[in-house]
């Protein structure tokens, strides 16, 4: 940072790090899950033809990734 200071201390550059790993954690999960995709896999609460659009999407997400 060519000698400039981040403005943070250092607790909270250790709790930036800790959140930034879970967040790492979670995003590799929900990845994860979505490459598991099977046809009984549903979002609750919402109608059906929304929930079928959000897991095309991902499938195309996904499909993009793996090329």
């Amino acid at each position: 940072m060519s000698g400039k200071s981040s403005g943070l201390f250092p607790f909270q550059v250790v709790e930036r790090e800790n959140l930034l790993g879970k967040l790492s954690e979670y995003i590799g999960r929900e990845r994860k899950g979505f490459r598991d995709v099977g046809p009984a896999r549903r979002i609750h609460g919402v109608p059906d033809t929304v929930n079928n659009i959000y897991f095309v999407r991902q499938l195309q997400v996904c499909d993009l990734e793996n090329k």
